[in-house]
């Protein structure tokens, strides 16, 4: 057997288990968990991780912007309990900015950190969690960095 096929079956095996570890890093949660979350008593951060002037087209109601690329430029944007749960999203599947945010959230000490993986785009289009999210927000601000997130 040539060294090539077996570096290249090495390699791969790497880069899978790499793959691998980086998508366990932070769980990834439907929108009924989405849901449930925002509905609760904890506080809970969302953040949206699109460009801002994608934000002002469209976003997630109770979402807060802060780009990938502007995560540490805008940690006052975030709470001071590290413990506090934080839901990232983005574009959707194949999206990679919410975990662009959560790596470096996770560099800045934070450590209850969610991807909802199917983003703004399925988010906004399901009805029943934009209904339950604009609802939640007249009503109570826990989450999004309300009641009580930052002390």
């Amino acid at each position: 057997m040539s060294r090539i096929p077996i570096f290249f079956l090495f390699f791969s095996g790497f880069i899978l288990l790499i793959l691998t570890a980086a998508l366990a890093q932070h769980p990834v949660i439907d929108s009924n968990q989405l849901e449930t979350f925002l509905a609760g008593k904890k506080n809970v951060a969302l953040i949206d991780s699109w460009t801002y002037e994608e934000y002002l087209q469209a976003h997630i109601p109770g979402a807060v912007s802060i780009p990938a690329d502007h995560v540490q430029a805008n940690i006052t944007k975030y709470p001071k309990d590290k413990t506090t749960p934080i839901i990232y999203y983005c574009r959707g599947l194949g999206c990679n900015l919410s975990r662009m945010s959560a790596a470096q959230a996770v560099e800045m000490g934070y450590t209850y950190l969610m991807i909802y993986q199917a983003g703004m785009l399925i988010g906004c289009c399901r009805g029943a969690l934009c209904k339950r999210a604009i609802g939640l927000a007249g009503s109570r601000s826990n989450y999004a960095f309300g009641r009580g997130a930052g002390s």
